[in-house]
């Protein structure tokens, strides 16, 4: 296995590119910023639970894992090397005023399976959905949260929250216990970036919008959880349902712009 170049660097690891046979993938190794201390060794477990977590999941929109190696010093997992993030995605979107419904589907039924099978991810971004062959998948699973399992709590002091501009409030004083409609306040963050070309939003607070948007957005980021979309299945079926209205309008638009060109040839 070499060592191609640095794909990113975060808090908790490292992303190398590396080449196998021939053949490119990411690596992803444990190395935080963190050097000593109790907090060190929390991160190195919850390390361990991400990569068994997330090798266990076994779905078309969750970032594979092909091997890893946890007895080692450092730990590492191996993955598929992701052509694109969401990220850049969206900033090209928001340049041609287009939104990638396709993409969303695949955001959508990532977020559903990992609820199902019991698990909140507490750090959905952007720059956590990649593009893998022709699929969108989420990954980094660093945070994610067993919610009907037994867990110890892995989150040392230096590493609360997740990323603020897209963490529900309770992340921020209740963060080993949050439930799965965190994921869904992270995901009107994300909605947000998507329609906007300058969004602006204050940490852990609701959104607040005009236009076609403001429902929806206000439903997903509302501060007390309880008044979210309970899961995800409403928080599509309210999105879809818009986008088809959307449609609908526009093309009765131009069947109306249609019909005043003929009549303007013709009488």
């Amino acid at each position: 296995m070499r060592e191609v170049e640095v794909i990113n660097r975060g808090g908790f690891g490292v992303v190398h590119k590396v080449e196998i046979d021939g053949q490119h993938f990411a690596k992803k190794t444990f190395d935080p910023q963190i050097q000593t201390g109790t907090d060190r060794e929390k991160l190195r477990r919850r390390f361990v639970r991400e990569v068994k977590i997330q090798s266990r999941i076994k779905h078309p929109n969750i970032m594979p894992i092909f091997r890893y190696d946890l007895d080692t010093t450092p730990p590492w997992f191996l993955m598929p090397l992701a052509s694109a993030s969401f990220e850049k995605k969206i900033a090209e979107d928001v340049l041609s005023s287009t939104i990638d419904k396709s993409a969303w589907q695949d955001i959508l039924a990532a977020v559903e399976e990992l609820h199902r099978l019991g698990y909140v991810h507490r750090d959905l971004k952007p720059g956590n959905v990649l593009k893998v062959g022709d699929r969108w998948v989420i990954a980094d699973f660093g945070l994610v949260l067993p919610t009907v399992r037994d867990t110890t709590r892995l989150t040392g002091s230096h590493t609360a929250f997740g990323s603020h501009y897209y963490a529900a409030p309770e992340q921020a004083h209740d963060f080993h216990n949050v439930s799965d409609v965190a994921d869904i306040f992270a995901l009107g963050c994300i909605l947000h970036d998507t329609i906007c070309d300058s969004p602006s939003r204050v940490p852990f607070a609701q959104i607040h919008f005009d236009g076609p948007y403001a429902e929806i957005l206000g439903k997903c980021t509302a501060v007390d959880a309880r008044e979210r979309f309970q899961n995800v299945a409403f928080f599509r079926a309210a999105l879809f349902d818009l986008w088809q209205t959307e449609e609908a309008s526009s093309s009765e638009e131009d069947d109306d712009f249609t019909l005043e060109a003929v009549q303007s040839v013709f009488f």
